[in-house]
Parts: structure tokens; sequence; C-alpha cells
């Protein structure tokens, strides 16, 4: 059982639990968040304790659709990151026990600019300290990953949790961190061949590494649960009471005179789909937790409506439960696969826009910034794209429509711009919205893209975001070896296939000499192929790759 003993928790300075009593008064008033125990010392766990782990571990996947919403900020003007710092963790520190390298600039501008993302969405009045480190260190599938660095423990709303260090110190409005405990740890796998560009449109081939911060950074403010699956193993720090094939929410708290489950803010908000019960009334450790984890139950929803204490909601957002739990990405995540927070990110995608986790975030306590967005003639409340035989189907939906005339479809192949390729007359009445749906009968091979240009009755218009489909590809394509340079551990190439194949690879010296061979099956559609270096001198070397038919070469250097 993963329990929580009282004595190992970290105890505040003196300073702070003199400030903590001066506030107790009307932090209960508004049920937030400082518990003062019968020591009247707030208590924070740190997460190098038993609960160690690294939070959400983001994957790549590959998908055919992809999606490219960009970020409009509120006042069309980027702002300053004046209540963010960051430490990039450099010159051979660690962090969850892996070495961080040095950051490229390009990373550096790509991660400020995700913090400028949620500074104009979120109001807070406390800095926010990051601990950033940039590895080669995590699995080989994993993007990067990121949590709160200390949770504080305590009454809010009508329950006892587990709070993310940030949201605390913005609701009692009190600085926490401090140059060892900062609000968010985030690592990246520098590994992978990223996108760096702040205009959501990544290649087909690379990971954009925008989304990739916005969504850890989310995690890191709050968004995520403490639900877990139990496998009778121990020894993988994921266990509830320790009986194979049981489930639980929240971390067993031992008070000393009495112990119980205790979860995060996001964990009061989860109800299960079939009956709209919470998940935490669902018995513990029981199989019954489990099927509702793993979506057996109708799946696991965020009701917005479970309490209005700091957002008046309605709606509920499917979270992500797939029938085999995956540790890290089940629960904390949503379903929708064009949200910042899906469980994964696909090579070409880019969401800059955090969307509903606008909404998450409000439920569980943070403020919307300051302004409200302008109101649209079109409120889009989806938009997606899907293969459809050799053709693509678009379908959408209008949540309100208001002097709405109509969609011009437009399309973009390949490196080409956007171009119209048809137009869909407005079907909304009354402030009502419509469903609607166009079929392009002629993609391109691989990547399409399409948005859609509303146009109302006065002849304003205004772009959607972007969704890609990609098709089956009529040629191959090779990218570069990464990374490039190499420090003698893994090499990585990006190989879209027009069939499925076998390619033959050589590593060669700069004097010809055959360092490596390697076998190398492929399938139709994007391919990441991976290459042992860890052997080879430093030097500059060529790889040569080869088909039977084909033959390409591509240089890399060892240091």
């Amino acid at each position: 059982m993963q329990r929580v003993l009282l004595d190992r928790f970290w105890y505040l300075p003196d300073s702070l639990k003199l400030r903590v009593v001066q506030f107790r008064y009307r932090l209960l008033l508004l049920g937030l968040v400082f518990f003062v125990c019968p020591l009247t010392a707030q208590l924070a766990l740190p997460l190098d304790s038993s609960l160690e782990h690294r939070g959400c571990e983001l994957p790549v996947v590959k998908r055919d659709v992809m999606y490219q919403r960009p970020y409009a900020f509120r006042k069309g003007v980027r702002p300053k990151n004046l209540l963010y710092t960051v430490d990039y963790r450099e010159d051979g520190r660690t962090m969850f026990g892996d070495t961080c390298h040095a950051w490229p600039q390009q990373a550096k501008s790509a991660l400020e600019y995700a913090i400028s993302v949620w500074s104009d969405v979120l109001q807070n009045d406390r800095s926010i300290d990051i601990h950033a480190c940039y590895s080669p260190g995590l699995p080989g599938g994993t993007l990067g990953a990121a949590q709160p660095r200390r949770l504080l423990f305590g009454p809010y709303m009508q329950d006892t949790v587990f709070i993310s260090q940030a949201l605390a110190e913005h609701l009692i409005d009190f600085e926490i961190s401090d140059s060892l405990n900062p609000d968010i740890q985030i690592i990246i796998n520098k590994n992978f061949d990223f996108y760096y560009g702040t205009d959501a449109n990544p290649p087909g081939s690379q990971v954009d590494f925008v989304t990739l911060a916005i969504h850890e950074l989310g995690h890191g403010l709050g968004f995520a649960g403490s639900a877990r699956y139990d496998d009778g193993n121990p020894g993988n720090g994921t266990e509830c009471a320790g009986t194979d094939s049981t489930g639980c929410i929240g971390y067993y708290v031992d008070f000393g005179h009495k112990a119980r489950y205790c979860g995060t803010p996001y964990d009061l908000f989860a109800d299960v789909g079939n009956d709209g019960r919470r998940a935490l009334d669902l018995p513990n450790n029981s199989r019954e937790m489990l099927d509702a984890l793993l979506g057996r139950s109708g799946g696991i929803l965020f009701d917005e409506g479970n309490s209005d204490t700091y957002f008046t909601g309605t709606n509920a957002h499917p979270l992500y439960t797939p029938d085999r739990w995956r540790q890290g990405s089940s629960y904390s995540h949503f379903q929708d696969p064009s949200e910042a927070l899906y469980y994964a990110l696909s090579y070409g995608s880019a969401v800059h826009d955090v969307g509903r986790a606008s909404e998450v975030m409000q439920s569980i306590g943070w403020s919307k910034a300051f302004a409200s967005f302008a109101i649209l003639p079109v409120t889009l409340a989806s938009f997606d794209a899907a293969r459809l035989g050799p053709t693509v189907e678009l379908t959408w939906q209008t949540g309100r429509e208001v002097d709405h005339a109509y969609f011009v479809v437009e399309a973009r192949r390949k490196d080409g711009s956007f171009q119209d390729i048809g137009r869909v007359e407005g079907m909304g009445t009354g402030g009502k919205g419509a469903t609607y749906r166009f079929v392009d009968g002629q993609p391109s091979s691989g990547a399409n893209y399409y948005r859609l240009r509303q146009v109302d009755h006065t002849g304003q218009e205004a772009l959607s975001y972007v969704v890609g489909v990609r098709m089956q590809p009529t040629e191959v394509v090779i990218g570069n070896p990464f990374p490039n340079p190499n420090y003698g551990g893994t090499l990585y190439l990006d190989y879209e296939s027009d069939a499925d194949r076998n390619l033959t690879a050589y590593t060669l010296t700069a004097t010809g000499r055959v360092m490596a061979r390697y076998r190398l099956p492929v399938t139709v559609g994007q391919n990441r192929l991976t290459l042992d270096v860890s052997d080879h001198p430093a030097g500059f070397y060529t790889l040569l790759l080869g088909d039977g038919k084909l033959r390409a070469q591509r240089r890399f250097v060892l240091h």
C-alpha cells in the first residue's frame, strides 16, 4: 500500500507557519488549501519520497490525422513572462536521475513561448519557478515528462487533498518555492528531431516542441490525478494495497488516529460515465474502481459541475481511459486527440491553444486571465478529418451561429499554400449550432492540411485551426539523422515509405571503412529508424541506405 505517514512530510519554516496562521481564518472562509495541523505546521510532500516518478511521460505516436491549432493571444500581443522563472539545468546536473545537457537557444525560446501561452490563459500573481532539463536519458519513445516538485496537503473545498505547489501559492497568495524546490520540474528528451517554430506548422516528420512544453507545463500546474493500477508487483511503484488487478485513487494517509485515501483537486471532478457517480466514491483497492479506470463503466469524465467554488461550468470532458492501464498516461489526459492535454503527440501536429484544459484549470482553482475574448459570429465546437477510402472526409460542429453566411474549405498540399476547394452554406439559425460535412475527392499523397474560413453576412472572416490527414505516400522521403552531432549513443532517422520493405544500412568512416551493418524493416508510411552507434569512435561518418533498388546517403558526426 502506498502509505504516507505525517511524520514524513516536509514542514515549512517557522516564518511561513506564522503567515499561515495569520491567513487561517480567511482561508477557511474561502475553502482553500492549507491545513494547520495540531502542531500548527503546514505539511508538504516532496515527490522524491516514496511517491517519486516522472509524472506524465508523454509518448510520440504516428497518426493519420494531424491538428494544427495556433494560439491567438488575447490582446494580439505575446505577454512577457514576468511571473515565471526558468532555471535551465545544465552542466551535468541531474533530474529524476537523468543527466541534463546544454539547452539549444531554439529550445529555450520555444519553452518560453509555451510559458507565454499559459501566462495569457491563467492569472498568477506569484512567481512560478521551473527547473528544466534537456536530457538524452529518457526512454526512447518518451518525448518528455513533468510534475510538481512538491504537493501540499490540507483542506480544499469540502475535502482534504494533495495540491500542486504552484496552485497552492496562487490560492493563498504566498511564495513557497525556493532554489531547491521549484514549483515545476520538466524534462525533455533531446534525442528527438523537434520543430521549434511558434507558428504551429511543423513538417509531417517532426515533433512540435511548443505543444510538448504546453502539455508538460499543464501537468505541473495541476492537471493531474492520483489514480493507480495495482498489478501485485510492489517493485514498480504504482501499487495501491498490493492486491493484483485492483485500482485506487488517492494516497493512503495515516493521520495517527485514523487513515484514509486523499486525492488531488483534479480527482474531485472525476465522474463515472455510466451513472455520474464521483470516482472517489467507488471503493478503493477494488476491481470496480479498476473497471472504471479502464473505461469499462462508460469511461471517466472530468465534470465541471461537481463544484462551482472557483468556476461555474457545465461541461463533462471524457478522459483517456484505455482498456489497458498506461502508467503516466491513463486518467490524467483528455480522450480528444485535438487537445493539448491529449495523452500523446503525433508527428506533424501542433496544438498551441490549451483548449478545454483552461476550463479544467479554472475548475480546480486557477483564475482566468483578465480581459475576455471577443464574441465571434460562430463558435466552432469541433473540426475533424478522416480518410474515407481514397478521399478525405471533413466534419465539424458549431456551438452557436449569429449572422453566419457560409464556410470556405481550404486545403494545403505538401509545401504549397492554402487554396479554396469548396464552399458550405451556413445552416445554424437563431443562435443555435449545426453539423457540417465536406469530402475532398482529390487529396494528394502524403500530408493534406485543411482549415475553414468562416464568412458572416457583413463580409468579415475568421479562420479555424488546421487539421491534417496523411494519405498513403507514393514516394520515399528520407530525413536527416539526429541528434547530429551525436555523443555516441543512439542515432535516429525518419523514413517515409511507399511500401513495406527491408532496408540495409551501413555506417562508414571518413576513410570508407565499414563500422556497422544494420537490417531495418519498414512499413508503408512513417517510420523512425534506430541505429546503435555507441561502439563507434568519434569522427565523421556516412550513413548508406539501400533496399536493392533505392540508394541514399546521409552524413553525421560523432563526438
